[in-house]
């Protein structure tokens, strides 16, 4: 499959699953515009706007938490540092983390999903390793990989309590790519030098 017949495939699924979003969205506007939310005295909020900005300072308010009193010492590190590999991604470490990626899950704002990098793993992978590259050498991040989509899902309880919501972030896929490089060279460095009893949060072993 040449470059054209990849893209013009990426195309398509992407103007598909456009669709579906639109008509589920479309759902769901008609389900919350039902609803209402309330403020922190319990007066019900019907206008849209003070909905949102009721939403924005709940989200505000349970992710950004004030710092500890007591932050913890560490004079020095304990034991040898681990002997992790310090270099930019390489396009084989890219190509398997973006096979583990997992399929069906919504993307972040950019609106890259895990399906069209696997389409044709190849083609991503090039393009994944200059933009991989660029970040690891620069330690400058896109902008995209720094701003998540935060969508609300109900508990139980009142529906208007915004306590009886909890928020999901939709985060950047090829950022996701490159965190799982990382966690990949730790959990490489990891198995070297922690002991073979050691059964919990060890895939294939625990």
């Amino acid at each position: 499959m040449d470059k054209k017949e990849t893209w013009a495939l990426i195309d398509k699924r992407r103007n598909l699953r456009e669709k579906k979003q639109s008509a589920r969205s479309e759902r769901l506007i008609e389900k919350y515009n039902k609803e209402y939310s309330q403020d922190k005295n319990g007066t019900k909020i019907t206008i849209e706007y003070e909905q949102l900005k009721r939403w924005a300072e709940h989200f505000n308010e349970v992710l950004n938490r004030p710092e500890p009193v007591e932050t913890p010492s560490v004079d020095k590190p304990i034991g040898e540092p681990f002997d992790i590999e310090l270099g930019p991604p390489t396009k084989e470490e890219i190509s398997k983390a973006i096979n583990k990626l997992k399929n069906n899950k919504s993307p972040g704002i950019d609106n890259i999903e895990s399906e069209m990098l696997k389409t044709d793993t190849k083609l991503a992978t090039e393009q994944l390793h200059k933009l991989f590259t660029k970040v690891w050498i620069e330690e400058i991040l896109p902008n995209d990989w720094c701003e998540g989509l935060i969508v609300k899902l109900q508990k139980k309880g009142n529906k208007m309590d915004c306590t009886n919501w909890r928020g999901i972030t939709l985060l950047s896929v090829p950022s996701k790519v490159f965190c799982k490089i990382i966690c990949m060279r730790l959990s490489y460095t990891k198995d070297e030098i922690i002991r073979k009893e050691q059964a919990g949060f060890r895939p294939g072993v625990g």
